[in-house]
């Protein structure tokens, strides 16, 4: 189901309030799969990274240990 943006605004407005994903599907008639889905694409999104780039470091004068 796709959410409109009336929707999605209501979820993100009950969600930050507090209500659980279950009251939420209960309240707007949305399926409780289709909030979560909503809510952590939201949270994905807006998460700033952690840090600057990941490095793999490979010690090639080391030991190979099977």
């Amino acid at each position: 189901m796709k959410l409109n943006d009336n929707q999605k605004e209501w979820i993100d407005r009950l969600h930050e309030i507090g209500f659980s994903s279950r009251e939420i599907a209960e309240r707007t008639g949305v399926s409780k799969s289709a909030i979560n889905y909503h809510l952590n694409g939201r949270n994905k999104k807006s998460k700033p990274p952690t840090s600057g780039p990941r490095v793999l470091l490979f010690d090639v004068e080391s030991p190979f240990i099977s």
